[in-house]
């Protein structure tokens, strides 16, 4: 659970620093007019980021419930 936890609190961190550079990168878009393959790649980035998130809290939630609950049967 804790390895879980460490791993959440990194993909926090990338989710966050890969939003700053998509602004960063739209931005010069918008200016430029064209589409830019790295914000193209960043969203991918993104999403796979977020799964993966979405994956650790369901792990984290699943290892805490089976935890609690082998606590309540030996009680």
């Amino acid at each position: 659970m804790f390895i879980s936890i460490i791993l959440g609190i990194i993909v926090i961190y990338a989710i966050i620093n890969t939003m700053v550079s998509l602004k960063y990168e739209t931005e010069k878009e918008i200016l430029n007019y064209h589409s830019n393959p790295a914000s193209d790649y960043i969203r991918q980035l993104l999403g796979n980021l977020y799964v993966f998130g979405a994956y650790l809290f369901f792990n984290i939630i699943y290892i805490w419930g089976m935890g609690h609950f082998k606590l309540k049967k030996t009680q």
